[in-house]
């Protein structure tokens, strides 16, 4: 009698209630060869179908679109943000008014660099040859 080494394991992970053959045993065509726990297999049956029914459910409150209090939140935050971007936007005109090159309120600060660029007036002698003051 001739036959074939063949390596056999269960399908899905449970509790191997009995074990039908031995190592090296022979055993025919479709025999069983172990006995596993069906109440494990019915409850992984079961957390399927509540992860399917959970999936189905999330999937039905995407798809109504959001509510009219969450769209009343992110009409607010739109408008929170259109309220800060015009004070940046006056802000940084302000500032520009400040920095202007024929304004007086010229920070000191800019005053060197101008001279040192040679963007001021009287740049014409600068930098200096000793001591560095504005």
């Amino acid at each position: 009698m001739e036959g074939e080494y063949v390596r056999v394991g269960a399908p899905l992970a449970g509790t191997l209630l009995k074990l039908g053959v031995e190592r090296g045993q022979g055993v025919a065509k479709g025999a069983r060869c172990s006995c596993w726990n069906r109440k494990a297999r019915r409850r992984r049956g079961a957390r399927r179908e509540s992860h399917v029914a959970q999936a189905v459910a999330r999937l039905a409150n995407l798809e109504k679109g959001k509510r009219p209090d969450e769209l009343a939140a992110i009409a607010a935050q739109e408008a929170q943000a259109t309220a800060a971007l015009a004070l940046s936007r006056a802000n940084l005109a302000r500032q520009e008014k400040l920095v202007a090159p024929d304004s007086s309120a010229v920070p000191c600060w800019t005053r060197r660099v101008r001279r040192w660029t040679g963007t001021a007036p009287e740049s014409r002698n600068w930098p200096p040859s000793s001591g560095w003051r504005a």
